[in-house]
Parts: C-alpha cells; sequence; structure tokens
C-alpha cells in the first residue's frame, strides 16, 4: 500500500526534508525545492493550512487570497481571475465591464468593420 506522502514524493520526484523553524517563525525552504518550483527571492507563496499540513503555493500576488475587483473594489476570494491574474473581477465587475464593452464598441460601432 502508497501512503500518500510516499505517492507525492514519487510524482514529485523530491525526497522530504526535515527544516527546523528559527525563533522567528522562519524556515528556509530548500533550493531543490525552489528550483524545482521556480521560486525566486520576492515570489509570494499563499499558506494554508489543510489538517495537520501547511500547504504552499506560488501566487502572483501579495493579495491572492483575498482578490479586490478591479471595477467595483469588491473584496473576496471568489472573485475571477483573468489574464493569467493580472485582472480580477467580481461577478458584478464581469457584469459591469461586459455592458461597457458592449456600449463603446457594439452598439456604436454596429455600421463600421473590424
Amino acid at each position: 500500500m502508497i501512503r500518500k506522502f510516499d505517492y507525492l514524493r514519487v510524482i514529485k520526484g523530491i525526497e522530504p526534508i526535515t527544516r527546523n523553524i528559527d525563533r522567528y517563525g522562519y524556515i528556509i525552504i530548500p533550493k531543490q525545492i525552489r528550483e524545482k518550483l521556480s521560486l525566486r527571492e520576492g515570489d509570494y507563496l499563499e499558506i494554508h493550512k489543510r489538517r495537520d499540513t501547511i500547504v504552499m503555493k506560488k501566487t502572483l500576488n501579495k493579495t491572492n487570497s483575498v482578490k479586490k475587483c478591479l471595477v467595483t473594489g469588491e473584496e473576496s476570494e471568489n472573485n475571477f481571475e483573468f489574464l493569467n491574474g493580472k485582472l480580477i473581477l467580481s461577478k458584478e465587475g464581469v457584469g459591469q465591464l461586459i455592458s461597457e464593452i458592449e456600449s463603446k464598441f457594439l452598439y456604436k460601432n454596429k455600421s463600421e468593420s473590424y
């Protein structure tokens, strides 16, 4: 029987590494893991607790877990990401953007050809 941890090790090709947490709460991510995930100085990590496990995920920006809509300003982790995280919109923001695009391009330029 393969335990979940052993399965992950086989798939990812990385042996388990033990690190200590210093008195400030810092931990060093091993070089082989940083290289495998293309982590660079200044990159952001989203950190979650899942049962008794800490899960870290590379993210595009500092506030990825609470995403702020560019149109409405609504902050929610349920907002949608477009253009690889460069554009964040709430459901209401998507509707407003679609309406504005339609009014500026579709209805005004019906006679124009693209």
